[in-house]
């Protein structure tokens, strides 16, 4: 507590949407965080989509996200790599300034075709 007021953590809860579309299109949309704590949440979620014979195109929407850190961007580069290796397409879409800024800093901007 600073100068009698109260500190409280807000922190953003983490969630994922996902859509098939017919075409073999799946978007994963994340909300809130991208951090070491729901990294493993994120893959997860992912990986199942990226194995069914049905998807062809995985996309990624980071519109909603308010936070990455650097297991994150983990996250999102070892998917990249499995999707390349079982020959599916991939794609970031609605990439927010400060995950644009991120990807920039860590010499990434033309590795997801930024």
């Amino acid at each position: 507590m600073m100068s009698g007021v109260p500190t409280v953590e807000r922190r953003q809860v983490f969630s994922l949407e996902l859509v098939r579309k017919g075409t073999g299109v799946v978007i994963i949309t994340l909300f809130g965080e991208l951090d070491i704590s729901t990294a493993g949440k994120f893959s997860e979620f992912a990986d199942e989509s990226l194995v069914l014979p049905s998807t062809q195109k995985l996309v990624v929407d980071l519109g909603a996200l308010t936070f990455v850190d650097c297991a994150g961007l983990g996250s999102l580069i070892a998917l990249q790599k499995r999707a390349l290796g079982e020959a599916k397409r991939f794609e970031l879409r609605a990439i927010p300034p400060r995950v644009t800024r991120l990807l920039d800093l860590s010499g990434l901007e033309n590795h997801f075709g930024v």
